[in-house]
């Protein structure tokens, strides 16, 4: 109707005077994207930026059915604009939550490969049952994230994909926040009680925090207003197809061909010295990054972990 009309200008004004004095509740109901969208698009409009903001965070945090490949947009119950939210917003959202899961994954990933490494011993007390406490927490570990769906062990097996006897786990569709919770429930193992904090938790713990900081600080997209009051535009983490052209697929690969591998270091980020000071330019640096190194300890062995390959095909 605004656009039909030519009165976008009037409504801005009246939405954020309204916007002003309006309370919202503290959190969505999870089944209520649709609400969200509405928000979302309503915002993007208005030029609400910093609650432009806060809704783009949250549904980058809860997901989207459309996201899963299950639904489809040629479904005639998604053929309002929302579900298809302009200026590449869409691509851009699903894209931060790809960008979000892998960072998440490379922390157990990394200390995977750590205690499953022969060349270095994590476990520095020097007690003759040292060795043993290394293979002790790897299994504890691994134990851990296959109970709670954060790790799939995969058999050996001779089936084409196509046969119903394939087994692949199913990408992560739930609310992140949920998942970090449950990473932060981590047990502190011991293999007799001489090894204290040997394991993951008190490794994972400052590295959950971090995210979680970078989360609710700098992950919701930043709405920039043109110059010239032409629409808006979005500080976008997609990465250019090279062709100047908006990049429609964001599959997220070892491949860096042409670029410049981005090395998160988590010690130097914590002490401060990152690529920036600002909420933003931490979060970016972060969840954009090729290749992290969340090893603290100057005694601990760094591997270190590079992006899975996965994500979402022409969104």
């Amino acid at each position: 109707m605004a656009d039909r009309y030519a009165v976008l200008p009037t409504i801005t004004r009246y939405m954020q005077k309204t916007f002003s004095s309006y309370k919202y509740p503290i959190t969505v109901d999870k089944n209520a994207e649709e609400l969200l969208r509405q928000k979302i698009l309503i915002f993007f409009h208005t030029q609400q930026l910093i609650r432009f903001g806060a809704a783009t965070r949250e549904l980058i945090l809860r997901g989207s059915i459309l996201w899963s490949g299950v639904e489809t947009t040629s479904s005639s119950a998604y053929t309002a604009a929302w579900w298809d939210l302009p200026n590449g917003l869409e691509t851009e959202l699903c894209h931060r939550r790809a960008l979000l899961l892998r960072t998440i994954t490379s922390i157990q990933m990394q200390y995977l490969q750590i205690f499953s490494s022969s060349r270095d011993r994590q476990c520095k007390l020097g007690y003759d049952s040292s060795s043993s406490c290394d293979s002790f927490q790897l299994g504890e570990m691994i134990k851990f994230l296959t109970k709670r769906n954060c790790l799939h062990l995969i058999p050996l097996q001779a089936v084409s994909p196509e046969d119903e006897d394939y087994i692949w786990p199913e990408a992560y569709m739930g609310d992140v926040e949920q998942l970090i919770g449950v990473l932060r429930q981590c047990p502190s193992y011991q293999i007799d009680k001489n090894h204290t904090h040997c394991g993951l938790r008190t490794r994972i713990l400052p590295c959950l925090d971090y995210i979680k900081s970078c989360m609710d600080s700098g992950l919701g997209i930043r709405l920039i207003p043109s110059r010239n009051g032409e629409g808006n535009v979005i500080d976008s983490w997609t990465e250019d197809a090279g062709d100047g052209k908006e990049k429609k697929s964001f599959w997220v690969g070892n491949e860096n061909v042409g670029q410049k591998s981005r090395v998160f270091d988590f010690g130097r980020a914590r002490s401060g010295g990152g690529d920036g000071n600002s909420d933003v330019k931490r979060a970016r640096a972060l969840f954009t990054a090729k290749t992290w190194n969340w090893v603290t300890e100057a005694n601990e062995q760094v591997v270190g972990w590079s992006r899975p390959t996965y994500g979402l095909k022409d969104s």
